[in-house]
């Protein structure tokens, strides 16, 4: 079913001569002919008469012109007046063939090519076929498939009239299942509310539920509405009636990643790949969800140098806590690494295996110790360059590479890539955002301000902008901006993002810390640092620090000391990577001293990138 499949309909540029010339035969064919009577004197033929003919007439009439005369013998039986029961008959009868005719129309100009043909004349069909329509209706009102093609005509210049159509076209179409589901999709894309259109929607799927375009349809827009569990629902109940359906199964595990139930998607996939071994697109569906899991376990296994990986499978894959359930963080990586390989293996060609490949490497390497191994990130800029030899303009090639060479700290490769995605989707502010961040990874925080302003111009609530922002302030010791810009992105950030424990660590550490007496506040500091301290259950060590430089801003040494202590603690623990500054923090505050900080990055000159790759910032 192909949804306002006509709305366009009359912006095709040709018409073809048979199809003029039966339009023409439409608007002038001749009244009924009269009859000789056995006088030799000449009589009108009867009603009844006109009305036997226009049957016998109408069940052999193929084209427009002799449906043209099937309606003239009708509408002059009528008007000449026949019995209640024939006056029916004749009018469903005239509806029936001015629905046909007004098809026949429709499927004569659908079935040409674009050509020359001028707006008038297209006009003047479109006007013709409406006609019908409504002449159709006028005879038969309960002819709800005029209705139904009225609106699918109005659709993209009346919507209110196409909107009044479909009420009509649903009421009358009650036994015709295709048409009615048509009629509630249509109307959908109609609809001002989303409820509105959902609900549409899931009559449309009731009726029809093998369509795939009003699947996609709906599923679509329960995610942008963010009805998860709505939409796994729907997927599950069409797996259920159809258990190869595989736009239902990637709506029913997307949502249930989304609602973090990864356990279940992984169940799902589990039984498909069971009855399909063989079926690469399952595979790499369901390493995504292991590459998932890995992030959810309750214990991840910190890969040592010693324990590199070469190629998938070969690493140790034992879990140190013998009270987890589930598997380590390695062990779903190295599922996901053994499905992105039969993947490949079955069907080289088809990148998706080589890219999960990637994403598993990339997230192996970010357990290993120090947050980053060499060999890992080989492997996976290894598997995307591969996929990038098949499909050079992959947009998810590109970013991977430049999301492998951040890992890599090759910024000046992560930025010349991400560049590129900004240039090509200028509408689209994540890729600025992104090469905004890495600016500012990369010491030239000057352009990332540039870029943070030019994404603030297109949002002026933009809170990773102003993050952004803040950050690269605050390196080039603009303390005063950061502050600024950091309560702008709390005030526009929703109170559950994920970010926001690091934006208030930020904030709360520039406020304890500042070498400014005047933008220093040590109880607004320890305010925002339990916040963060709260979102990150009191076990990040820098977050720990931040709320003693709070309490030591204030005086209060001994809640410095104690929180302090903690983070050092934590920090040995975790090898962190600051941990000399705790333990200097810690001595600082034990001999009754606040810690100041002041950032002043030196500027990092830009390399020379190709012309056509720049953007304005």
């Amino acid at each position: 079913m192909k949804l306002l499949q006509f709305a366009s309909l009359f912006a095709l540029g040709s018409v073809s001569i048979l199809f003029t010339e039966a339009l023409e035969a439409q608007e002038a064919s001749p009244p009924p002919k009269t009859e000789a009577s056995p006088e030799g004197t000449t009589s009108e033929v009867s009603a009844v008469d006109e009305l036997d003919k226009a049957m016998d007439l109408k069940m052999e009439a193929k084209n427009i012109e002799q449906r043209s005369k099937v309606v003239n013998l009708l509408e002059s039986a009528i008007k000449k007046g026949l019995s209640k029961d024939d006056e029916g008959l004749a009018k469903e009868l005239l509806g029936a063939t001015l629905l046909e005719r007004a098809k026949l129309q429709l499927q004569e100009l659908q079935g040409l090519g674009r050509g020359r043909v001028n707006e008038g004349m297209l006009k003047r069909v479109q006007k013709s076929v409406l006609e019908d329509l409504e002449r159709a209706t006028k005879s038969d009102p309960k002819l709800g498939e005029a209705y139904l093609l009225t609106a699918k005509l109005s659709a993209g210049t009346d919507p209110d009239k196409a909107r009044k159509a479909l009420d009509t076209a649903i009421e009358n179409l009650k036994r015709d299942r295709e048409k009615l589901g048509e009629a509630y999709a249509i109307r959908s894309i109609l609809q001002e509310k989303s409820d509105a259109k959902i609900a549409d929607l899931r009559e449309a799927l009731k009726l029809v539920p093998e369509s795939v375009e009003v699947q996609t349809t709906l599923f679509e827009l329960l995610g942008k509405e963010k009805k998860f569990e709505e939409l796994y629902e729907v997927g599950k109940q069409l797996m259920d009636s159809n258990a190869k359906n595989p736009v239902a199964l990637n709506a029913a595990v997307t949502a249930l990643l989304i609602l973090n139930r990864p356990q279940e998607a992984l169940e799902i996939l589990d039984g498909k790949i069971e009855t399909e071994p063989d079926n690469p697109t399952l595979l790499v569906r369901r390493g995504d969800v292991y590459l998932q899991l890995s992030i959810t376990t309750k214990k991840e296994k910190i890969v040592s140098d010693e324990n590199k990986p070469t190629e998938p499978g070969k690493a140790d894959s034992k879990s140190d806590d013998k009270n987890v359930s589930l598997k380590s963080s390695v062990e779903y990586i190295d599922a996901a690494l053994a499905d992105g390989s039969k993947a490949i293996e079955l069907n080289g060609t088809a990148i998706e295996g080589y890219f999960l490949r990637a994403r598993a490497y990339a997230q192996r390497s970010s357990l290993a110790k120090g947050g980053s191994d060499t060999e890992s990130l080989r492997l996976a800029r290894r598997d995307i360059d591969a996929a990038l030899d098949i499909r050079p303009n992959s947009v998810e090639g590109i970013r991977l590479r430049a999301a492998i060479a951040s890992q890599q700290k090759k910024y000046d490769e992560a930025i010349q890539d991400t560049t590129i995605l900004a240039k090509n989707f200028p509408d689209d502010e994540e890729w600025l955002e992104h090469l905004a961040s890495l600016y500012q990874l990369d010491n030239r925080p000057s352009l990332a301000v540039k870029v943070a302003d030019q994404l603030l111009t297109k949002d002026n609530k933009n809170w990773r902008a102003f993050r952004i922002r803040g950050d690269a302030k605050l390196s080039i010791g603009d303390q005063q901006s950061a502050v600024d810009d950091y309560k702008k992105a709390l005030k526009f950030m929703k109170p559950d993002t994920e970010d926001r424990s690091s934006l208030l660590n930020n904030l709360a550490w520039l406020l304890a810390t500042s070498t400014d007496d005047s933008l220093r506040n040590g109880k607004e500091s320890i305010q925002l640092g339990k916040q963060a301290c709260e979102l990150t259950d009191f076990k990040a060590a820098h977050i720990l620090s931040t709320l003693a430089a709070g309490y030591a801003e204030t005086g209060d040494f001994d809640e410095a000391i104690k929180w302090s202590s903690k983070a050092v603690e934590l920090g040995a623990t975790d090898d962190h990577e600051q941990l000399e500054q705790l333990k200097n923090e810690l001595k600082s505050y034990q001999e009754k001293k606040p810690w100041r900080e002041k950032q002043e990055v030196k500027e990092k000159k830009p390399p020379v990138i190709k012309a056509e790759d720049a953007i304005e910032t």
